[in-house]
């Protein structure tokens, strides 16, 4: 089957370098040139959907039912902060030992088991931040959606510090009135 594939690279405004393919096929045959076509609007659909991932400012991973790495968009590329070709295919559990025990762990399972979505909020000591995370079952893949929540966590930390220390002051304030009150009762009986 001859096929004319040409290869276009385009350079965004964002000076991003795309990589666009498109293929011309000469067949005789209806069933198998539409079978192709099916095959290549996936194919379009999927690289689609990778490009809308890697426009999110929140890292997005996806595990298959193995749970090794298959996708990670460039904002979870930041935040690992590692080589493509360590963590690509790579199972997260042998990948990240000190995740073995965590809400993090016990949640992907909890989502891939129920094939509903989960959220936890958990703390990563090694990078002192807070994050949200979604997991989005499906039966072959699992997606997790992180978000950096550490601002929200801090400034809720410090809200409850402050309705604390304001509650101590009005507690103080009021046993100081409730004295002097008494005081002046007392005076005034007496």
């Amino acid at each position: 089957m001859p096929i004319d594939v040409t290869i276009a690279q385009v350079l965004t405004n964002t000076n991003e370098l795309n990589v666009l393919l498109r293929f011309d096929y000469h067949l005789q045959n209806a069933t198998k040139k539409h079978h192709i076509e099916e095959q290549l609007e996936k194919a379009s659909a999927s690289f689609e959907v990778i490009n809308a991932l890697d426009m999110l400012d929140d890292p997005v991973v996806i595990f298959d039912d193995k749970w090794r790495y298959q996708f990670i968009n460039k904002a979870g590329w930041n935040v690992l902060d590692e080589d493509r070709a360590e963590v690509l295919g790579r199972n997260v559990w042998q990948l990240r030992p000190h995740l073995k025990d965590s809400e993090y762990k016990k949640a992907a399972y909890r989502a891939m088991k129920t094939q509903m979505t989960v959220e936890i909020e958990e703390f990563y000591p090694k990078t002192q931040f807070w994050y949200k995370t979604k997991f989005f079952p499906s039966s072959h893949s699992l997606v997790a959606q992180m978000k950096n929540i550490t601002e929200y966590r801090n400034a809720q930390l410090m809200n409850t510090q402050l309705l604390g220390d304001l509650e101590q002051a009005m507690e103080a304030y009021w046993s100081e009135e409730n004295r002097a009150l008494r005081e002046k009762k007392k005076k005034t009986s007496t």
